[in-house]
């Protein structure tokens, strides 16, 4: 699949003007910590934290998926308050996470909080690419969040086999010794919007900006 090279360059260009630059990879030590304490609403505060959005976030576990089966979704008011205001700091907004994408390692976990947020802040700030889901996850690896989209680009999916079935065929599976062989079903789906080739030509880009900006 060919690399849209011209979109990427042009996005991190003009998220990086209004995001003050190229941000430095983020530390995995703590996240890494929260996520064996299986601690999800803490590491959503923590990316919050480390994003300076100050405003109230909330996290709901859902058995279900979001728009577009997203396994992480948040809800965003139509007219946003500016970024940093007192309007913006009251907001109380709600991040929706599929509880069966909890079971995926902790870089997808990170990669998908940090996503959501991101939507906060570019919407936050009017953004001309606010509405665009590849400039988020740019946003996203801009504030240092990229390594964690380089080994997070996929998911699993865990779909539970239906114990119940038709009468005969459980006997079958008795005597054929079937029954005891049967194991879950796991899908695995791209996450994001960007393909992993993309990732790693995005944060090369944001590397050597980096580099040269320290």
């Amino acid at each position: 699949m060919q690399i849209r090279q011209g979109m990427i360059e042009v996005y991190t260009q003009k998220l990086c003007a209004s995001l003050g630059g190229v941000y430095p990879p983020i530390n995995p030590e703590k996240l890494k910590k929260l996520y064996e304490e299986k601690k999800f609403v803490e590491i959503a505060h923590y990316i919050q934290t480390n994003l300076r959005i100050n405003l109230q976030l909330r996290i709901k576990f859902e058995n279900f998926r979001g728009p577009d089966n997203a396994p992480a979704w948040i809800g965003i008011p139509e007219l946003m308050p500016l970024y940093g205001s007192r309007t913006f700091n009251q907001l109380i907004l709600t991040i929706h996470v599929w509880k069966s994408f909890l079971k995926n390692p902790f870089e997808a976990i990170i990669r998908s909080f940090a996503h959501e947020l991101c939507h906060i802040i570019l919407r936050a700030l009017s953004h001309e690419l606010q509405y665009k889901e590849e400039a988020v996850d740019l946003a996203a690896m801009i504030f240092g969040y990229r390594n964690f989209f380089r080994t997070g680009s996929q998911y699993k999916e865990i779909i539970k086999q239906e114990k119940n079935g038709p009468f005969f065929k459980k006997i079958i599976d008795f005597l054929s010794g079937n029954s005891k062989k049967q194991k879950n079903v796991i899908r695995t789906h791209t996450f994001g919007y960007l393909t992993l080739d993309e990732i790693n030509f995005a944060a090369d880009i944001m590397d050597r900006l980096y580099d040269k900006n320290k």
